[in-house]
């Protein structure tokens, strides 16, 4: 009886032990790498897929790559489907972004592996972003003395120039010289307009900027409505207080310039620079 007893035991302990020591669930990670994270409307992008099993062979790894177009339509630029076959698998893919491609959109890669055991496993990278570049909109453009006869302010939103007569609003900058007195070389906001500048010094690279970062560069800084500037300078303005930035880098700065006869002489000249 004891004999019986001890048999029984032993087995259910045994029994035991192979339940608890089952198959455990799969792992699977995946790492992205793009050569361009921050891409534009007609640039090609290259990235490399790995896809890692920590227990189970890979059978099959399917890659799709979407984004969202102007009008919030979804835009596919890769499905694609390809055999594993074994615990790691690394591939290779290319798309072109389209020219509808909304900025500021994600391009979303979403991975989609199975393993030996039917063990389905999905992961979304969102590092690529379709953005806008800062490049020139407009070259020469140009204020003067605001007591001179030149047009002594300038709206940035519209790329002309704001006269004495302008709207408050529109002046996003203005000189801000003093009557019969030599140029300030200072640049005021009006009130009503509320843009604001930071100082981005002589050699930042102004191609550098685009949709996702221009808001972390301004926020790096203390903006201020009013602006000291020389030839060379380049600074950021987030104009009217929205979303929307210039660059303005000054090429030239002329103090003895003159159209007509004036005692209020000299003016600036310069390139504006938006996203697109």
């Amino acid at each position: 009886m004891k004999l019986r007893n001890l048999i029984s035991f032993i087995l259910l302990i045994t029994l035991v032990g192979f339940w608890s020591c089952g198959p455990a669930e799969n792992q699977v990670t995946v790492d992205l790498t793009a050569e361009n994270e921050f891409p534009t409307r007609g640039d090609s992008v290259s990235f490399s897929i790995t896809v890692s099993s920590e227990l189970e062979i890979l059978k099959q790894v399917v890659v799709e790559v979407s984004s969202v177009d102007t009008n919030g339509n979804e835009v596919v630029y890769v499905e694609e489907t390809r055999d594993a076959g074994e615990l790691s698998f690394t591939g290779d893919y290319s798309f072109v972004v389209s020219r509808g491609t909304a900025y500021g959109e994600t391009i979303n890669v979403i991975v989609t592996s199975t393993d030996a055991i039917d063990g389905s496993f999905e992961t979304v990278n969102t590092d690529i972003t379709a953005v806008a570049y800062m490049k020139v909109f407009r070259r020469d453009a140009f204020v003067g003395h605001q007591w001179g006869p030149l047009n002594g302010g300038y709206n940035l939103v519209d790329a002309i120039q704001a006269y004495r007569d302008a709207p408050a609003n529109t002046k996003d900058i203005v000189d801000q010289s003093e009557q019969a007195k030599e140029l300030s070389n200072v640049f005021q906001s009006s009130a009503e307009a509320n843009t604001q500048f930071i100082d981005l010094g002589e050699n930042y690279e102004i191609g550098s900027l685009h949709s996702v970062n221009v808001p972390e560069v301004y926020a790096e800084r203390a903006p201020s409505t009013i602006i000291t500037v020389a030839e060379g300078t380049k600074f950021l303005a987030n104009l009217r207080g929205g979303s929307d930035w210039a660059v303005v880098h000054l090429t030239s700065i002329d103090p003895d310039y003159e159209q007509t006869a004036t005692d209020n002489k000299g003016y600036y000249v310069f390139d504006i620079y938006k996203l697109q």
